[in-house]
């Protein structure tokens, strides 16, 4: 039924499409580390957290009037302060996700026999350079390139997998060494944030179905990641911080070449986005000379990448678990506000959900608190 696919399918592929990206490469090996039963629980429990962020922004983008960006719904709920943070915060958050995509590609060249893994990256890095100020984000087949490109990966590998399913050592009753305990809660946040996306998808979702749409647009992709952890953790002869090149010897050359080229793609794809994204913020929020735009977008990346920020399983934690954590504070703020102090109705919740914004909180503490001890 086309009204079905138009009311539901789309709006939720839409969601799924903000939510999936390269952080999911990250989890297999951050869940061996801290052990089954925490990293079933951490995952979990990052699923219900980001869920629970992603319909309180939503239900901001519901009560306020007009076309708002996160900067902009922080200027009106927070104030200018605030939103001086938001935009900070945001734009140094996409100049190390495009710092993570870089680091990918070493993986990727890795697993198709490709020696010179540095070779690749200069290459992608220009090309994906140039893509963004020609402007090719405006084809639209990019973004649903990407999830169906990830989501084709890891049902590859989930086939792949499957029969040597009996012979999976889930070690249920283990735990990792203890200073692994926390090591997956920033990385499962950064991988299911899908905040950005939210406000295209309630353009074309029916109000009534905002909240459904969410739901599932974020629980969907944690379903597709377990996958991704079983199929990685079944088929690697060690699991690494990548999760793909523990898979040399595992599976077939011809295999992981068709898997290493779909990779590629999904993250170049995911980095003309990425900084297209921000060089609209520089040109409309920053008001930044062109010529500066280009110099930040095209070159930062690249030197904070020879600067030494190589480590994926490092960066991921560090967005997951500092810039998102202030992107959580920012927005549980702006509800707050909204319906405590300017009484504006929720169109999501029923009640005013005190107990899952400390929820939201309190995890967000421990993950900011666990991230900057390690630099401590």
């Amino acid at each position: 039924n086309l009204a079905l696919i138009r009311r539901y399918f789309l709006p939720t592929s839409l969601m799924m499409g903000a939510v999936i990206g390269a952080g999911v490469f990250s989890l297999p090996y951050v869940i061996v580390k801290s052990g089954w039963v925490l990293g079933a629980f951490w995952l979990l429990l990052g699923t219900v957290v980001v869920t629970l962020i992603h319909l309180f922004y939503a239900d901001l983008v519901l009560m306020t009037s007009g076309k708002h960006n996160f900067v902009g719904l922080n200027k009106i709920y927070s104030g200018n302060f605030y939103a001086a943070i938001a935009l900070v915060a945001s734009l140094v958050q996409m100049f190390f996700e495009l710092l993570v995509y870089l680091v990918l590609t070493f993986s990727f060249a890795k697993i198709m026999g490709i020696s010179s893994g540095l070779g690749v990256m200069l290459i992608f890095w220009a090309t994906a350079s140039a893509a963004i100020f020609l402007s090719l984000k405006k084809l639209e087949f990019l973004e649903t390139f990407i999830t169906v490109a990830v989501v084709a990966i890891i049902f590859l590998l989930f086939s792949w997998s499957l029969p040597n399913i009996n012979n999976l050592k889930f070690e249920l009753k283990s735990l990792g060494e203890s200073i692994y305990w926390l090591l997956p809660l920033a990385p499962i946040i950064f991988s299911l944030n899908g905040r950005v996306g939210i406000v295209e998808t309630i353009r074309v979702t029916e109000r009534r179905d905002v909240r459904g749409v969410i739901l599932a647009g974020t629980i969907i992709p944690a379903i597709i990641y377990l996958l991704f952890i079983v199929a990685a953790f079944n088929l690697s002869t060690q699991v690494t911080p990548d999760g793909i090149t523990g898979l040399l010897g595992a599976i077939p050359n011809f295999f992981l070449f068709g898997i290493g080229i779909l990779g590629l793609l999904c993250i170049w794809s995911s980095y003309v986005i990425m900084g297209y994204d921000m060089e609209d913020v520089m040109r409309f929020d920053l008001k930044m000379h062109g010529s500066l735009r280009v110099l930040l977008v095209v070159f930062l990346p690249l030197f904070l990448y020879f600067l030494g920020f190589s480590d994926l399983t490092a960066l991921v934690s560090f967005i997951g678990g500092i810039f998102l954590g202030v992107e959580a504070f920012l927005i549980i703020k702006m509800w707050w506000r909204a319906v405590f102090k300017m009484n504006k109705k929720s169109f999501i919740f029923k009640t005013r959900p005190v107990g899952l914004m400390s929820l939201v909180g309190g995890v967000f503490v421990i993950v900011l608190i666990a991230e900057l001890a390690k630099y401590l």
